[in-house]
């Protein structure tokens, strides 16, 4: 009599945890991998998505980023049953992760968020952008909900400018950095040509004294 060599919920969950603790930084190669290993465990798909939210929740914040792109990687090319799953906290977790990262990793989610309408649900995508409306108000509200509003049973649908308004926030917000960054430089290139303009001056008083010693 011999027992079946099949990995146990524990097993897996162990396995795809360690595979995790590599993923410190976007690491495309390493993502496509943890994404074939969720695929080879669909069939424990809770057990791997627990795993991954688990993680996110520990990882330091520059590292969030990574994970969450795991988690767009599993939900557009392994399917439907980790979608499923996901959906459940996509919500708080990314708010969660949005709360603690800085201005170039809120960027950088906010082009990833952009690419979820179709993959998550309207109501799910919805209570994303009202949570992250709340930390940063310049976050777009984009999805709708489809609950029922106000007792009536009609469901509202989509906005069909959906993925024109976010690419239009998404240029507004480069935009806005461009002209920070330039900013920046104009008030250094000040300083720097004040700087200059004093030791020109130090300068010319250090020839006069010169000049009245000789």
């Amino acid at each position: 009599m011999y027992s079946s060599s099949a990995p146990v919920p524990a097993e897996i969950a162990a396995e795809y945890t360690s595979s995790l603790s590599d993923l410190t930084f976007n690491s495309k190669p390493l993502i496509n991998m943890l994404t074939m290993l969720a695929d080879e465990y669909r069939d424990h798909a809770s057990v791997i998505v627990g795993a991954v939210e688990q993680h996110l929740l520990k990882v330091r914040s520059d590292v969030k980023l990574p994970v969450l792109y795991l988690i767009d990687s599993i939900v557009k090319n392994v399917g439907v049953k980790y979608t499923q799953l996901f959906k459940s906290n996509i919500a708080s977790l990314f708010c969660g992760v949005f709360e603690k990262v800085d201005e170039k990793i809120r960027a950088n989610m906010f082009k990833l968020r952009s690419t979820w309408t179709g993959v998550f649900p309207d109501d799910c995508l919805y209570q994303l952008d009202i949570g992250v409306n709340q930390i940063d108000r310049a976050w777009p509200i984009v999805a709708k909900s489809t609950s029922v509003v106000a007792g009536s049973a009609a469901v509202v649908t989509a906005d069909t400018s959906v993925k024109e308004t976010l690419l239009k926030k998404q240029k507004e917000l480069l935009e806005l950095q461009h002209k920070k960054l330039e900013l920046e430089l104009l008030q250094t290139k000040a300083r720097l040509e004040e700087q200059q303009r004093q030791i020109e001056k130090q300068n010319s008083q250090i020839k006069q004294d010169t000049v009245k010693v000789s």
